[in-house]
């Protein structure tokens, strides 16, 4: 029979579920339920004290804040001029900020961050300005999609096949 464990998951020495100051987290959303984020990345957003998400994460997840969290929509829908969108400059510039400020930022993205996710030119801006990221992976439904940017440029110019 195993034994359990008197300390806690979430208490570990540097608590790695927690968001910590002037960091930007990288968060899947997962494949769209709600109920298959990962407990890391449910922990980051109750921990945020801002979090920017896109068009394709489910609201339901937004519920995982604290009262206290600033939520900003950046989503982009596929050419829709009828709604303001942000350019992904904007976006860069926004988490860059918001780490300097020594928030503790969550940028929740719809499936995977780094399959069409732009997560990789995000982590690019983000290095760039010298703030430290973090990425949250997803649960994948399929082993075979690469944790890797499927069409970023100048990395790659078809889809994965």
């Amino acid at each position: 029979m195993r034994q359990r464990s008197d300390e806690n998951l979430s208490q570990t020495k540097s608590d790695p579920t927690s968001a910590q100051p002037g960091w930007v987290y990288l968060v899947g959303a997962g494949p769209g339920d709600p109920d298959l984020i990962t407990v890391r990345g449910a922990a980051l957003l109750k921990s945020a004290d801002v979090v920017l998400h896109d068009e394709l994460v489910h609201p339901v997840l937004l519920n995982l804040t604290s009262p206290a969290c600033e939520i900003r929509f950046v989503g982009k829908r596929g050419g829709d001029r009828a709604h303001k969108q942000a350019s992904q400059q904007v976006i860069d510039q926004a988490l860059v900020d918001l780490a300097k400020q020594g928030r503790r930022v969550v940028r929740l993205k719809g499936g995977d961050p780094f399959l069409f996710g732009r997560g990789s030119e995000e982590a690019e801006a983000l290095a760039a300005a010298g703030v430290p990221l973090k990425w949250c992976p997803v649960c994948r439904q399929h082993s075979r999609l690469p944790p890797t940017p499927a069409f970023h440029s100048p990395i790659a110019t078809s889809p994965p096949t």
